[in-house]
């Protein structure tokens, strides 16, 4: 059986003692780096480099087309979702579509056209019954800048922060040239870190149920750069067997893996839907029906 969403998140929650884990780095040949002081300074000042100047990507309005894959499993209940998204234009457009690769019908795409005031939600098959027209619109939700404005980066900048946090607090950290010019960096971030930053949601109800053993153990985070620097992919990923506290048997794997695309065309942002299309969420309380009705759909 597979759900998705909140049912992933409630199933994690029986998580707790003996917990170990295995991790996968990346394999690609390469030539690592020397020990030492100096290299590991080296190393250090390549990822704060790398970390912030993924942060200012993600607030700036330029041209980007990325690609989003989440798969986690806890013991039956999956979740394996694909995000693809573009940004374009000035002013900027957006739109991000969701799909699961479990089910065809479970997807949904979010419009920003650009110097539009209104976010469009067209609605996959699965989600068919709420609304009586192919698409919703809300006032647009993200108006702000600053890192993570936009709700389409929201996971992979929780993924940048998660292995900025560890990078700060003495996690291992290693280097490797690629043949290409590029750099691969590895770290370990614990679990602890990795739940912190929201990767799975509400953290404090995990706190309740997961042991300090479990939660310092690591998963592997691994950013990978072209030879200008710039941002290629990162992923984390990590899989963690046990014993729940009613002492059954429990499997967490989780991968997150974020790759930045061919730089996209300004006609890939769609225009708005036609009206008669689109039926308008007015205010907060029909937003939060709106939402309340869809997680019913998905537990």
């Amino acid at each position: 059986m597979t759900k998705r969403g909140r049912g992933i998140r409630l199933m994690t929650l029986a998580a707790c003692a003996g917990l170990t884990l295995t991790a996968c780095a990346d394999t690609r040949a390469g030539t690592a780096l020397p020990d030492g002081d100096e290299a590991s300074e080296h190393v250090s000042a390549k990822f704060s480099g790398a970390l912030d100047n993924i942060e200012s990507d993600f607030t700036a309005n330029t041209p980007r087309k990325t690609v989003l894959d989440q798969r986690v499993r806890v013991n039956e209940i999956t979740l394996d979702q694909q995000t693809t998204t573009t940004q374009v234009g000035d002013p900027i457009g957006v739109v991000s579509r969701e799909r699961s690769n479990e089910n065809p019908d479970d997807n949904l795409e979010y419009l920003r056209p650009p110097g539009s005031d209104l976010q469009y939600i067209r609605l996959g098959p699965f989600y068919s019954s709420l609304a009586p027209t192919p698409w919703v619109s809300r006032a647009d939700p993200d108006p702000g800048i600053g890192p993570c404005s936009l709700a389409e980066n929201l996971i992979q900048c929780r993924m940048i922060k998660s292995i900025r946090a560890s990078t700060a607090t003495g996690g291992d950290m290693e280097a490797k040239s690629l043949s290409d010019g590029g750099t691969v960096l590895n770290v370990g971030v614990t679990l602890e870190t990795f739940l912190r930053n929201r990767l799975l949601g509400d953290d404090e109800v995990y706190f309740e149920k997961l042991p300090a053993a479990a939660l310092e153990q690591h998963l592997e985070a691994t950013i990978v750069l072209t030879p200008e620097s710039q941002l290629q992919n990162a992923r984390l990923e990590g899989v963690i067997s046990g014993t729940t506290t009613s002492n059954k048997p429990f499997t967490m794997e989780l991968l997150f893996h974020y790759q930045i695309l061919a730089a996209p065309r300004a006609d890939e942002i769609p225009a708005a839907p036609p009206a008669d299309q689109v039926t308008l969420l007015p205010d907060q309380a029909a937003i939060d029906d709106f939402n309340s009705r869809r997680g019913k759909l998905v537990e």
